[in-house]
């Protein structure tokens, strides 16, 4: 009887791993690990320190405040990190193409607070106010295939590009 619970357990175990539904609960909260393509919509996960992400035929790379790449992307990824002393206004100018999957481009607040600069194929500008302190530009996408070109205009705001 023993034998057969212990069996069971296993196989269990096994079945719970494996299925992609609970994958993703099991991988963060035993190992840490965030699973690339469901932290999308995951703003806890987006506003972490860590970058997590898959890329594929990546060509450009940001420079200075500018970007031009072309990429297909899964997870996410710091372009730049922002510095400013004040609260200060950042004009975020992009022009996107995306071929495939979903993709945004996202600032997160010395707070951690996640806002969406912009989602999917656009071109335009935005204006966002920056606050005090270490801000930062990700990218995020779930199997994307995207180009993107974005620049950064602002004030009493540094910028440091990430590659």
């Amino acid at each position: 009887m023993k034998r057969n619970t212990i069996v069971i357990l296993i196989i269990l175990a096994i079945v719970i791993l494996l299925n992609p539904l609970f994958r993703p609960f099991f991988l963060k909260t035993f190992f840490g690990v965030i699973d690339q393509k469901t932290l999308y919509d995951n703003d806890e996960a987006i506003a972490s320190e860590a970058d997590s992400y898959s890329f594929r035929n990546r060509t450009g790379r940001s420079e200075g405040n500018s970007t031009d790449m072309k990429f297909y992307l899964t997870g996410m990824d710091t372009i730049w990190q922002l510095s400013a002393e004040e609260n200060c206004s950042l004009t975020v100018s992009f022009d996107i193409t995306m071929k495939s999957g979903q993709f945004k481009v996202v600032l997160i607040s010395p707070n951690n607070e996640v806002e969406t600069i912009v989602e999917g194929s656009a071109a335009g500008q935005k204006e966002i106010s920056i606050m005090p302190g270490q801000s930062r530009i990700k990218i995020v996408g779930k199997e994307t295939e995207t180009e993107l070109k974005l620049s950064l205009t602002g004030e009493g705001i540094k910028f440091r590009a990430v590659n």
